[in-house]
């Protein structure tokens, strides 16, 4: 640390900055270096000095330490609240909501009652409900945040070959896979990339039939690729 007992006149300070190279506070802890900011701040009366002054103290205090001007600014803004530069502790975030398949489903029922409106209209919905209506089974998804309520909504989409089907999860439909299940339905290997898409999308979800069915397609065009490298030329 900088032996800086003495206070220096702005004119030595200007000095100093003109003719001292890159200086670093290189193996001191935030803790020590954020202490070394508050003495020095008090030592040349920050808070009383002209805007001159004030910003060739900035300039001293970025180059003794190494920090940006956001950074500096920042702690001088905390001086000038607090009189005190305190290094806050790191405070693990906490585990989001773990929302279950129930509330997938009832998230689910608000979307088709309401027309699928936008993540902050239904986010206000789910807290209303369980805050202002206390219907119990809304009291996971009145916490929801809006990027969370969008990935929850997609959890259930299924891959399409242009786009996503959006159906509700649990709500039959007679059109799954109605044209890969067809035995019209053709295809050929430069849609191998987007079928193992789809059965990874299908797999990672769950969705167990749909994985079935591009699976079997997959396997059909490995084999006839086979096939085609083994005929003789």
């Amino acid at each position: 640390m900088m032996n800086d007992t003495r206070v220096m006149s702005m004119e030595e300070l200007q000095i100093f900055l003109r003719s001292s190279g890159s200086l670093k506070f290189n193996g001191y802890s935030r803790t020590e270096t954020y202490a070394w900011i508050e003495k020095t701040l008090r030592q040349y009366n920050y808070l009383a000095r002209p805007r001159v002054e004030k910003g060739l103290l900035r300039q001293y205090l970025r180059k003794v330490t190494g920090y940006s001007p956001a950074q500096v600014t920042r702690l001088i803004d905390q001086f000038h609240s607090t009189t005190h530069l305190r290094v806050h502790p790191y405070r693990r975030h906490c585990s989001p909501t773990k929302f279950t398949r129930e509330d997938q489903l009832l998230l689910a029922e608000v979307d088709e009652a309401h027309e699928r409106l936008s993540g902050p209209a239904t986010q206000a919905i789910l807290k209303r409900e369980y805050e202002l209506f206390a219907h119990q089974e809304f009291e996971r998804l009145s916490t929801i945040s809006v990027s969370h309520l969008y990935r929850l909504r997609q959890d259930h989409w299924r891959m399409l070959g242009n786009g996503y089907c959006t159906r509700p999860d649990g709500v039959p439909c007679e059109y799954e896979t109605i044209c890969e299940s067809c035995p019209c339905f053709s295809t050929t290997v430069e849609f191998l990339p987007m079928l193992n898409k789809q059965r990874q999308d299908a797999e990672n979800k769950g969705q167990t039939q749909r994985m079935e069915v591009f699976a079997r397609l997959i396997q059909n065009m490995d084999k006839s690729l086979s096939e085609a490298n083994n005929i003789p030329s």
